[in-house]
């Protein structure tokens, strides 16, 4: 299969909307809650100001335009401890596409400030999802609700929780002097678990203190917090930040579509070098600078071999027939290929709904290669290339048979799971031209699949196998993909080697000669 230049350009994105509404779910430990219809507050409809009187507004910028607002506040509850409220209101556009979302939650805590239950919500046009967890001795429950079904799971804690949203509170509380640091294990949901967090107290201000927040060792936020620990400022990755503002600026929206900004081209990532055909691609050695690579153990392994800051990737013949038949005997499997058949929260491979249609499409098909090949085409040709913004679940893209990268590739998987082959979702970078915006590399997200050896192949553009300019970065669905961002700005592309599938000599780019490729040391 093979992709025109304008499919491919219009659904290549998404992976960045989808990962900023991660980023800000873990920052504010947001889940997904359903508040009623009493405050009409959905993705289409700007949402009325928070009815209690102490709520603090705040606006939202991506660099100097304003795309958002939110508010915050308090309640006591009888008995000691509190509850908290947060509400977000987005609106950017994704590939020229405007893009809203709506998001809000409701946090209880007790009087050490450890986590009690929360409840939360995030309608994003497309993708609606919600859930409600309650701490029940050393177990949290969580109810998980997505295109009309509930998934109920329990996770053992080792130990109280501290959750995101009251991090500032708590540092506030320990009245740090400047040049302090903390490392907090905070609870965040989308893993099940508990994640450090590293404070550094930059400064004491008259109101309080500036401090930086480092998640996952680079990704970092600078807050300026009261003596409370309420937020005053924040700023974060790619140039957004949050101001403190009287409620009705704060709510203040433009209405000018065309200043709106675009956060996928915003994205991209420069390429020095031209990619010509990108579809009939069969090996590209770039090298990658600009950050580094080190922790990115995706980049090698499989079909890409990473030398330094040269990455090859190669993408040979789709197999015509795979070393083994449905259903895999698991007796004999590997604790990676057994992981890469369950059904997760959002990867929904054991519904009733996605079984009955992977087993529909696949017939009697028992060769995996050939099973896979019908869903990929299946799913290729049946969702509607819409943007959508959210985070992705398999039964929600299937109701709505729309989508763009992030729900083919989550659809795809858990049909395939469904069948029995073994399937894992990929992230990292791919080269696309779009009208009017220029070629570069944009983030996008594609499955693998077990076929004898991990094969890539692109539902999304209608690939088998996926072309060589995709260049993978991240195993795993957005609770990994979220480190995508450390490279949102500092990622560099050039072009050293390509050879296509039509047999034409390889072509270096200008300069390869200098260093065989891969020689260098580091990114």
């Amino acid at each position: 299969m093979t992709a025109d230049r304008g499919k491919r350009w219009r659904v290549v994105h998404h992976v960045v909307g989808a990962l900023l509404v991660f980023a800000w779910i873990v920052a504010a430990a947001f889940q997904v809650r359903s508040t009623g219809p009493e405050y009409g507050f959905d993705a289409e409809n700007v949402p009325p100001p928070a009815t209690d009187a102490a709520a603090r507004s705040y606006g939202i910028y991506y660099q100097d335009r304003k795309i958002g607002f939110s508010e915050s506040w308090r309640e006591e509850l009888a008995g000691g401890g509190a509850r908290f409220f947060d509400r977000v209101y987005w609106q950017f556009k994704a590939q020229r596409s405007v893009q809203r979302l709506a998001m809000e939650s409701e946090t209880d805590v007790d009087q050490r400030w450890q986590l009690v239950s929360f409840a939360t919500r995030i309608d994003a046009g497309l993708a609606k999802i919600s859930a409600r967890a309650v701490v029940r001795g050393e177990t949290l429950e969580v109810e998980l609700t997505t295109a009309g079904q509930t998934r109920r799971e329990s996770y053992p804690l080792a130990g109280p929780v501290l959750v995101p949203a009251l991090l500032r509170s708590y540092v506030a509380a320990r009245d740090p002097a400047p040049g302090s640091a903390l490392r907090l294990d905070v609870y965040n949901p989308l893993l099940r678990g508990a994640e450090p967090i590293e404070v550094l107290v930059e400064e004491r201000t008259a109101d309080g203190w500036r401090i930086a927040e480092i998640m996952r060792g680079s990704i970092k936020t600078t807050a300026w917090i009261d003596r409370s620990g309420t937020t005053l400022r924040e700023e974060s990755f790619m140039g957004f930040r949050m101001e403190s503002e009287p409620r009705e600026q704060a709510m203040a929206l433009p209405e000018d579509a065309e200043s709106i900004p675009d956060l996928v081209f915003a994205a991209a990532v420069p390429v020095d070098g031209d990619i010509d055909d990108p579809q009939r691609v069969r090996r590209l050695v770039l090298r990658l600078s600009g950050t580094d690579l080190s922790s990115f153990a995706a980049l090698d392994g499989g079909r890409q071999t990473r030398r330094g800051g040269d990455v090859t990737v190669e993408a040979p013949p789709y197999p015509d027939r795979a070393p083994y038949l449905l259903p895999l005997d698991l007796a004999g499997a590997s604790a990676e290929l057994i992981e890469a058949l369950q059904p997760e929260a959002l990867v929904q491979a054991d519904d009733p709904k996605i079984v009955r249609l992977a087993t529909r499409v696949v017939g009697a098909e028992r060769d995996p290669a050939r099973a896979a090949a019908r869903l990929s085409e299946w799913v290729h040709s049946r969702l509607r290339k819409e943007s959508s913004v959210g985070v992705p679940s398999a039964v929600e893209v299937l109701a709505v048979m729309a989508g763009d990268c992030n729900e083919h590739t989550v659809l795809f998987t858990a049909l395939a799971r469904a069948i029995g082959v073994p399937t894992r979702m990929a992230a990292g970078i791919v080269y696309a031209d779009p009208e009017g915006s220029g070629a570069a590399m944009y983030y996008h997200a594609w499955p693998e699949v077990w076929l004898g050896s991990w094969v890539a192949i692109d539902p999304t553009f209608g690939q088998l196998p996926a072309d060589a300019t995709h260049v993978r970065f991240i195993l795993g669905g957005l609770e990994r993909q979220v480190d995508i961002l450390r490279l949102i700005g500092t990622l560099r592309v050039s072009v050293r080697q390509l050879e296509r599938d039509d047999g034409r000599a390889a072509r270096r780019h200008p300069g390869a000669a200098t260093a065989p490729a891969g020689e260098e040391e580091g990114p």
